[in-house]
């Protein structure tokens, strides 16, 4: 479910290193590929150098093309990195822009939070603050727990990010 509780805040910028996929939202229920590479991932965390604390970031980056969810984009599940170091193999790195977001918050298992992406897009249509998204992130505080009624996670937009 999604909280009513929408914030404007401002994000540094961070470094995530992990796994990524390029597949259609289709894909990506119908195959179960997110939790398999967050699976692959909680097994491999070890591996990754420098990282800031135990949480994940799911980042979905999005094509500059009308989006149905047979569109393919590319997921980034990975962990937050104090600076990058060398790459485990078959991992990738990314960084998610300095800038002002909205952060959306829903709260209970991650099997709803399709749910709370459908009350974000209302939301964002009805407070006329829609419009083409390049990417977005979520933050999963602790990643062994996503299926808990209490679960919270964190949903940002970009609303202007700064390049460096």
């Amino acid at each position: 479910m999604l909280s009513d509780d929408v914030q404007d805040i401002q994000q540094p910028a961070r470094h995530i290193v992990g796994l990524s996929i390029r597949a259609s939202l289709n894909e990506i229920i119908e195959n179960n590929l997110g939790n398999k590479l967050r699976e692959e991932l909680t097994r491999r965390e070890f591996e990754i150098a420098n990282r800031v604390d135990g949480g994940m970031y799911l980042v979905q980056v999005y094509d500059p093309v009308p989006w149905t969810p047979d569109t393919p984009f590319t997921q980034v599940i990975g962990s937050e990195v104090a600076k990058v170091g060398k790459l485990p193999v078959g991992m990738t790195t990314h960084t998610i822009p300095a800038g002002a977001y909205l952060r959306f918050l829903h709260v209970g298992p991650m099997k709803h939070i399709g749910a709370s992406y459908d009350a974000m897009h209302a939301w964002l249509a009805k407070n006329q603050r829609s419009g083409p998204c390049p990417f977005d992130f979520e933050y999963w505080k602790d990643p062994r727990r996503l299926e808990e009624e209490d679960t919270e996670i964190g949903i940002n937009l970009p609303v202007k990010v700064t390049t460096a």
